[in-house]
């Protein structure tokens, strides 16, 4: 018996069937892409607030102990507080290479010396420096970075 060539059943995918399966790849992985950045970014804005919080905590502390916010990175370091581990307190703005860990203390003053305070940190969201306020700082443009 000899089959007809019209009666032979093709296996296997068009090139059509294949473009489809690739494309829908594709997009669920240009999908995922987009979704871990996003969460990544998240994780590293929570890490550098939760940074300038802890040097927040510090500072406030040694204003309550010593009546006024530290002038000097030195200073505020010279006490039995120490800086969280992982985290720089430094003399320039924080920027995206080292926006999670790096820190700037800012010194305020509204009537008397150091009586006020802003911790700058990197903002992934936005992106762009950010600040955490002590004492009525925002309304302050007299700051002076230490």
């Amino acid at each position: 018996m000899i089959k007809s060539i019209n009666n032979i059943k093709s296996k296997g995918f068009t090139i059509v069937e294949l473009l489809v399966v690739i494309v829908v790849i594709g997009i669920l992985a240009a999908i995922t892409v987009v979704s871990y950045s996003g969460i990544t970014n998240k994780a590293k804005q929570g890490r550098a607030q939760s940074n300038a919080y802890s040097i927040r905590d510090m500072a406030e502390t040694y204003a309550g102990t010593q009546g006024k916010y530290p002038s000097t990175l030195a200073e505020l370091t010279s006490t039995a507080l120490a800086v969280p581990s992982g985290v720089t307190a430094t003399g320039t703005d924080p920027t995206t290479g080292n926006g999670e860990t790096t820190v700037r203390l800012y010194t305020c003053a509204k009537t008397v010396a150091n009586d006020s305070a802003k911790i700058a940190y990197w903002d992934y969201t936005a992106p762009a420096v950010a600040y955490v306020y002590l004492n009525g700082a925002t309304l302050l443009t007299s700051c002076t970075a230490i």
